[in-house]
């Protein structure tokens, strides 16, 4: 046997033998949050002796102690709306509100009643494996360490504290510089005897630098005092909200090209229901495939029914052990999409029911009885949600409706006529026959009798990489207005932004110098579309950021690189302009006035690194 553990973050194991076994259970589960609460009530429901332990003195993870009782998206459905109902229907201080105290005592409640045995204050140090298997774990309870036994390993620490120790490939934020999204932190407060809660982006932090973790969380919870003047002030949150940390090589992967073409894996574990909600602003450094979707096509608030596949939860090549949290197989991008409470109930509630029955059949997870699995979680109603919803337009927060959308070039083809043409610019993308749809957007483009139309179609075009866009994308960089797209309820992309970004993958040579302008010219700040915002577009408004300055620059300086290389251009040249131009602070004072340790200042300061690492030769 050897115990795997964790030293100076870093995942090391030695021989342990001699073992002697505190306690022996049949699922062993690991943090008393959203899903490890629902993953531990769902195992003991299907007859397993369930453990759930917890590091801290309190159960609901981000849900209660992070103050995070709202709901954003995710699928309905499963036992957790039990516990909402009881929850609501007891208010204590306000009408109508959940409070973290009253939802607490329902999920101790919960746990009580199935026979879960709980264990706050103890925390792992360290997991068991028999060669592949992982068959325990050394638990430190504040005084001494005790070892636990078990067939089956849960791990629901939200960041997968437990995976972090095991032998398999992990890999921790977005494929260009390893950074997640800014983090959150929430508070709570009156206002004319209502109760409130509000969170906003705080910043980048690495959570395993004890000391950047406890500096940036200070500093988010300094900012967060303004919210006193806003009403009688409660509580800030003892959790801090991570978006997306560390994923695995699972059995199978999720991807986020996976979920905007919408392929289905062979066996479901269940359905999240989301949009890709990847926040920060540095568009022009993510894949193209995520430009293509949320900058060029302008869909960032569209959602999706994302199939989550069984084998997402499963360490690759080692058995015992599955996750039940935001910590799966996927890119970051899926991961800021299969995050969401509801659907972080449902998944525990999905891997609680299957890590039983493995335990009960003596198979591994992946091999349980799918179909009887199947109907066991649509019965308890944690499987497909609300299956008829897919892509659509919805936005539960302020009731907004749901309104399906289908991708097809001739039934959107009219939407290039108007000021929300994502939906069509998407469908030409992925079209099955994109040399029909090509000349279908340039016969359109040749009858169009405006500038709005003729633009849409060069956008169009572009993101099919046709040649016959440039004239039109030119037009729209030579012109640069602020004008944006108004497909969502946020995020709307800038029209010139999408053009420089398109340029970047179809210009020629000569088509440098028209970028050129833009990043190097010292009048070109002045410019007034970086001066007349206009008081409907949502995410400027109150904020330390000139967004139409920082897209535009930042896809420049993207797509001029891209333009170099292609066309053989003197790469060390332009690194030396770069170079020149960075050397102060000119740039970022121009897309922020805010303290080094704000998120625009840290995203504008990393892309001026990035672009110095692309240019080096």
């Amino acid at each position: 046997m050897e115990l795997y553990f964790l030293k100076n973050n870093i995942a090391e194991h030695h021989p342990a033998e001699n073992i002697r076994f505190d306690y022996t259970c049949d699922v062993l589960c690991v943090g008393a949050g959203s899903g490890g609460i629902y993953a531990a009530d769902a195992a003991a429901r299907e007859g397993a002796d369930v453990i759930l332990i917890e590091n801290s003195e309190n159960i609901g993870g981000m849900h209660i102690c992070g103050n995070v009782l709202g709901y954003y998206y995710g699928a309905e459905g499963g036992s957790y709306t039990e516990d909402d109902i009881n929850s609501r229907n007891e208010t204590i201080f306000f009408s109508d509100t959940v409070l973290p105290e009253q939802k607490q005592m329902h999920l101790t409640k919960r746990l009580k009643k199935s026979g879960v045995r709980l264990y706050c204050a103890h925390t792992p140090v360290g997991i068991y494996f028999e060669e592949n298997r992982a068959v325990g774990l050394k638990v430190f309870n504040g005084t001494e360490c005790i070892h636990i036994k078990a067939e089956m390993i849960i791990d629901a620490t939200s960041d997968g504290h437990i995976i972090r120790m095991c032998p398999v490939a992990k890999r921790y934020g977005r494929p260009v510089d390893g950074k997640t999204a800014p983090f959150t932190v929430r508070t709570q407060f009156i206002i004319d005897g209502v109760y409130h809660t509000n969170n906003f982006d705080s910043g980048y932090v690495n959570h395993y630098d004890s000391r950047d973790f406890s500096k940036k969380t200070i500093l988010a919870h300094a900012k967060s005092t303004k919210f006193i003047h806003q009403g009688e002030y409660i509580s800030l949150a003892s959790l801090t909200g991570i978006r997306e940390g560390l994923s695995f090589d699972g059995e199978e992967r999720i991807t986020y090209t996976d979920i905007i073409l919408n392929k289905q894996p062979e066996k479901v574990l269940f359905y999240a229901y989301s949009d890709l909600d990847k926040h920060g602003h540095d568009l022009a450094m993510e894949e193209d495939m995520y430009q293509n979707w949320r900058g060029i096509s302008n869909l960032s608030t569209v959602t999706a029914r994302i199939a989550v596949p069984m084998g997402s939860v499963v360490p690759r090549g080692l058995c015992g052990i599955v996750t039940a949290c935001r910590c799966l197989s996927c890119d970051s991008y899926s991961q800021s999409a299969v995050r969401m409470n509801r659907d972080m109930f449902r998944i525990g509630e999905c891997v609680g029911t299957a890590a039983a029955m493995a335990v009960k059949n003596h198979v591994p997870f992946l091999e349980i009885d799918y179909d009887a699995y199947v109907e066991k979680v649509r019965n308890y109603g944690c499987f497909d949600g609300d299956a008829q919803k897919s892509f659509g337009f919805h936005f539960p927060g302020n009731n907004m409706p749901y309104t399906p959308v289908v991708f097809d070039v001739d039934t959107n083809l009219h939407l290039l006529d108007t000021e929300t043409p994502g939906v069509a610019i998407w469908s030409c993308f992925i079209s099955d026959n994109r040399p029909e749809s090509a000349e279908k957007v340039r016969k359109k483009l040749e009858e169009a009798t405006t500038d709005l139309s003729r633009y849409n179609c060069g956008i169009a075009l572009g993101i099919m990489e046709d040649k016959r866009a440039l004239p039109v994308l030119r037009e729209i960089i030579e012109k640069r207005d602020c004008f944006y797209f108004k497909d969502c309820r946020r995020t709307n992309q800038f029209r010139t932004a999408i053009a420089v970004c398109l340029m970047g993958r179809v210009g020629e040579a000569a088509d440098a110098q028209l970028l050129c302008d833009i990043i190097f010219n010292d009048s070109e700040y002045e410019n007034t579309m970086y001066h007349t915002l206009k008081p409907d577009y949502l995410y400027y408004a109150g904020t330390d950021c000139n967004f139409v300055y920082f897209d535009v620059f930042t896809h420049a300086c993207m797509a001029l690189v891209k333009i170099y290389k292609r066309n053989c251009l003197n790469v060390k040249d332009l690194h030396e302009k770069f170079k020149t131009l960075f050397a102060d602070e000119k740039i970022i004072r121009r897309v922020t006035d805010s303290k080094a340790d704000a998120p625009t200042h840290i995203e504008i300061a990393d892309f001026q690194k990035y672009i110095l690492k692309m240019t080096e030769e």
